[in-house]
């Protein structure tokens, strides 16, 4: 299979190194106000619009909040991968505003809103630790797929996975860091 290398969106994620690890960065203007696009980041509706199937939510602190990515299946991404179910804890959960959850063992991602004019500005980190550097690109290039969805999840429209379109990503992102 051969790879087109795509140039990485203006809006991609950016990275710093932080004491035990790595810090994932996005950063975008979303033309909705925050209680809209708090539906879509921290509830299990919007949440199934965009990024993944929520399969048992307690959306408060120290609430479960575990995910079921039933991304198309491939030869890479087995039927398993996608029946498997992430167990997740919430961390911190102040509607509109903030939201912030683990994502894996020692991995934590956080979402802050503010209004911006008619919109909302929203920061997302993800805080990966330096067992799994070497999986950032990965990671960067499936949180740009999946945000590429967002504002459509804010409308109401379901986006689906796009296993081309990240691999697209991914191969920016290597190249990027220098590590393809």
């Amino acid at each position: 299979m051969t790879t087109t290398l795509t140039k990485l969106p203006a809006d991609a994620g950016t990275w710093r190194e932080i004491d035990g690890g790595l810090e994932l960065r996005y950063e975008r203007r979303l033309r909705h106000a925050p209680d809209k696009v708090w539906r879509a980041v921290a509830t299990p509706e919007g949440i199934a619009c965009w990024f993944a199937i929520p399969v048992g939510m307690e959306m408060r602190v120290g609430g479960r909040y575990d995910l079921r990515f039933n991304h198309p299946v491939t030869d890479t991404w087995t039927a398993e991968n996608a029946a498997r179910v992430s167990p997740n804890t919430i961390l911190a959960y102040d509607p509109p505003r903030l939201f912030e959850h683990t994502f894996g063992e020692g991995h934590v991602v956080r979402w802050e809103l503010e209004p911006d004019g008619d919109g909302t500005w929203l920061v997302m980190t993800h805080k990966v630790p330096a067992r799994d550097i070497g999986q950032a690109t990965g990671y960067l290039s499936g949180w740009q797929q999946h945000l590429e969805g967002l504002e459509a999840a804010i409308a109401g429209r379901a986006t689906l996975w796009n296993w081309d379109g990240w691999r697209a990503l991914k191969a920016a992102y290597d190249e990027r860091l220098g590590a393809g």
